[in-house]
Formats: structure tokens, sequence, C-alpha cells
């Protein structure tokens, strides 16, 4: 039976130095959360913080060379 009070999340693997993932899984775990919902929490602001810069930084490259 699966539980269906919690929404279903979209996740994607990375990697991340192995002493930095074994601290958080501990923080994690201290906190009663899986480590994605850990670190997903510490990166959303600094993302939402950066995701603007860089699409603006991407209309202003000049478009590529199609034969590249």
């Amino acid at each position: 039976m699966s539980d269906t009070s919690k929404p279903r999340r979209n996740d994607k693997a990375v990697k991340i130095r192995r002493d930095l993932a074994v601290k958080a899984k501990l923080i994690a775990e201290s906190k009663g959360i899986t480590i994605a919902e850990y670190l997903s929490a510490l990166l959303d602001p600094h993302i939402a913080k950066d995701w603007p810069k860089a699409l603006s930084a991407l209309d202003k490259k000049p478009p590529s060379d199609p034969g590249d």
C-alpha cells in the first residue's frame, strides 16, 4: 500500500562530496526528514536568487551557429 498523504516528488540524483553527504544525511535524520528534503531546503533560496541571473545571461549570449 502506498502512502498518498505526501505529494509525489520528481527527484534527480546528483553527486556531491562524500563528506558532505555523510554529514547531511546525519543532520537530516536528526531532523526526521530525508536528505533530499534537507538539501532541497538549503538549495532553494540560492537557486531562486541565481535563476533569473542565469536566464538573463543566456538571453544576452549571441545565437550559436547551427553548423557547430
